[in-house]
């Protein structure tokens, strides 16, 4: 149906190719899909990642009109790549593990400065050129190659509008990271939150922390139900209460639970 609007609102020379129609038409609307154990920032950079990988492949391919383009091209496809490669796995652990810090001289590292705190560090002028790298690698440095590949000769028309297709997505992706990034921010925020109430509860015994939160509701459930499919059922949910304490006869915590 979306395709055959497509079709009927684009003349046949301006419309894109119906592999890149359907992998951007994917892009451009997954939003809030989830699976189990997995966060959706983290679905949409995995899937994001799958598809600029697709669209460095099909830039290699296209038929240029001289063989050195078509070995420029595939070249600095491959590199590209590569680099997108080490730069998700940097961002899978090392950012959040070894690089992000709640106060820190550099803007790219300090959460205080990124959730609009006070930061009692003095801000460096220069940012960490691996943190900083992601905000430029697809608006920049991706763009710029696909800008050279127009500028090439092709013996067929319809590559113009498949790259004018993929300089639209290039905003879609930067954003699927960036909001990656953000959450990897968050939950190294939380965690250190966290580490600091365990540490004042074992300072001091007598102290409590108390938990009230909204529990599973009694209905049915799915195998492996997503986030999505189990907060959007109806029903009642129990409201449940934690207590957590330090004891030092056991040398660890103690948690009490109740139900209402």
């Amino acid at each position: 149906m979306i395709k055959e609007a497509y079709n009927n609102t684009f003349a046949e020379g301006e419309r894109v190719g119906r592999n890149t129609f359907v992998e951007l038409t994917k892009l451009l609307t997954k939003k809030g899909e989830s699976k189990a154990g997995l966060s959706t920032y983290y679905i949409n950079l995995r899937y994001s990642a799958s598809i600029f990988t697709q669209m460095m492949k099909r830039v290699s391919c296209f038929a240029f009109a001289s063989f050195d383009e078509q070995r420029f091209a595939k070249e600095e496809a491959e590199t590209l790549i590569e680099e997108w490669k080490k730069m998700q796995m940097f961002l899978m652990w090392e950012y959040s593990n070894k690089h992000l810090k709640i106060e820190d001289g550099d803007r790219t590292h300090c959460c205080t400065y990124a959730l609009g705190g006070t930061c009692t560090r003095k801000h460096k002028t220069e940012s960490c050129k691996k943190c900083s790298g992601f905000f430029t690698f697809f608006q920049t440095k991706v763009k710029d190659f696909l800008t050279r590949v127009k500028e090439k000769e092709f013996t067929e028309s319809s590559h113009i509008e498949e790259l004018q297709s993929m300089f639209d997505a290039l905003p879609k992706l930067t954003y699927a990271f960036t909001y990656y990034m953000a959450h990897r921010l968050r939950a190294h925020v939380q965690f250190h939150a966290i580490r600091n109430i365990k540490q004042k509860l074992r300072n001091d015994p007598s102290k409590a922390l108390i938990v009230m939160d909204h529990k599973q509701k009694i209905l049915q459930m799915k195998f492996r139900e997503g986030q999505v499919e189990y907060y959007g059922k109806k029903g009642m949910s129990m409201l449940g209460t934690m207590i957590i304490q330090w004891s030092n006869e056991k040398n660890g915590f103690v948690y009490r639970f109740d139900e209402a």
